[in-house]
Order: C-alpha cells, then structure tokens, then sequence
C-alpha cells in the first residue's frame, strides 16, 4: 500500500534526503525504531529471519512506500530487514519528528491502515504457502513480488534462492517450476532474473 501524497510530501519537507546504493541494508532486523523510511525511487526487498534460522522474503516494495512506520508506532524492535535491489533514492525521518508530524496533521488512521493492510497481506501469503501446490504458490510470488500489470510484461530482481525463501520450497522444486513455466513461454530468466512476459495469462493459471 503506498503512502498517500500528503504524507510523503510532509515526510520529504521535514526529513533528510538519502541515496541507497544496490544492495545496502537500510533497515535491520532487532535494531531499535530510530527513524522512518519514505523510499522515493527504486526497490527493495523485506526479509525476515525466523527464529529457526530460516529466512523469508516477505515483499518488495516500490516508491512511494514509507518503511519502518510500525516499529516507530508501537515502539517495538524491527520485524524485518530491508535491503536496497537497486540504487535507490530516500526520505529518512526521526521517529520522534514521525510521530509529530501524525498527530499534528490526525494521519494516524492511515498509517494504521497500511499497517492493517501489510497484515492482510502477510496472512494471504501464509494461506497460500498451507493449502496451494507448488508451481501455483511461485506464480502468485511472481505476480505478487514483480508488481505485474493485468498483462504487462515485468521483471523481477531476485534469484532462485530468494524465491524459494519467498513461499518456503526447496530449490529443486523452484527450478522445476521455473523451467515448466518457461517452457510454456510465459516468462524468461537469467542470472538472477525472472521476466514475466503474460501476465494475464499467469493470472488464469490460478484462478
């Protein structure tokens, strides 16, 4: 869910502008909820490390999307880690100057609903990952994760390794259904990338 333009556009006038090379943790795991995130250009990744050790990556997020906004809420450690896919461009705000800035323009309500909506979200992918096979649970990883259009073309950014942490399969099972896809032409993949070429077509799959 992005953030609405009044809030951004409040974030970007009160906070500092930063630039994120590819690759970079920008928010980790554990650490205490300084400051928020508003990310203006770019993508990244959330993971979350599980107390077993395993990792999840639990979404990509996409300009303009306000990152750490929980933790600074409820005053709780950081639920995930945040890594940079791309050079990106951000707005970092104080947590305090956050919270100010939410109860002096009464925007509580929305950044509880994007909290809401990130919850909705997260319980959908559970749901998927306990009751479809596998190849339908990559596809709706795919669609989901890539932002696909209802029939653009897109690519995603992640490798199979990251796909398989995104609904818990080993890689044995992604490359199989990676390659079954593939074949039937609805995608391409190279080093670390997948290409979504119909996605109207993947979208019927698992209807």
């Amino acid at each position: 869910m992005q953030t609405s333009m009044r809030l951004a556009t409040l974030i970007t006038q009160a906070g500092t502008e930063r630039k994120f090379a590819s690759k970079r943790t920008i928010l980790r795991q554990g650490d205490e909820p300084t400051h928020v995130v508003l990310l203006r250009y770019g993508q990244v990744k959330v993971k979350i490390i599980r107390p077993e050790g395993a990792v999840l990556l639990a979404a990509v997020r996409r300009p303009v999307e306000t990152l750490g906004a929980l933790g600074v809420i409820t005053g709780a450690l950081r639920t995930a880690t945040v890594i940079t896919m791309s050079p990106c461009t951000a707005t970092v705000l104080s947590a305090a100057r956050f919270r100010e800035l939410l109860t002096k323009n009464r925007l509580e309500a929305e950044v509880y609903q994007q909290t809401t909506s990130r919850f909705i979200e997260a319980e959908q992918w559970r749901i998927e990952q306990a009751t479809l096979p596998a190849r339908a649970q990559l596809i709706h990883a795919l669609l989901r994760l890539s932002f696909a259009g209802p029939s653009g073309r897109s690519t995603l950014d992640l490798t199979q390794l990251e796909l398989s942490q995104s609904i818990g399969r080993d890689l044995s099972v992604i490359s199989a259904a990676l390659r079954e896809l593939r074949e039937s032409g609805l995608i391409t993949t190279a080093h670390g990338l997948v290409t979504i070429r119909d996605a109207a077509s993947l979208r019927k799959l698992v209807q």
